[in-house]
């Protein structure tokens, strides 16, 4: 009988955290009125991109710093 209990409030947890974030000021869910949302943003507004493809070509390893 625990075990429901707690599995019903993680689930319950994770549905209303979701339904927080859906509902946030940067998400649109309106294609036909604002279908690129992005280029209305504030000038401040900071957005995070995740670049999965980055190069390190230029970064120094710590190893090369110590003794050189």
């Amino acid at each position: 009988m625990p075990q429901f209990f707690f599995m019903f409030v993680g689930v319950s947890g994770a549905f209303l955290y979701l339904m927080r974030l859906a509902r946030g000021p940067y998400i649109s869910w309106d294609r036909k009125n604002n279908p690129e949302q992005w280029n209305n943003l504030e000038t401040l507004h900071v957005c995070n991109r995740v670049c999965g493809n980055m190069q390190l070509e230029g970064f120094k390893d710590d190893n090369n710093l110590k003794g050189s």
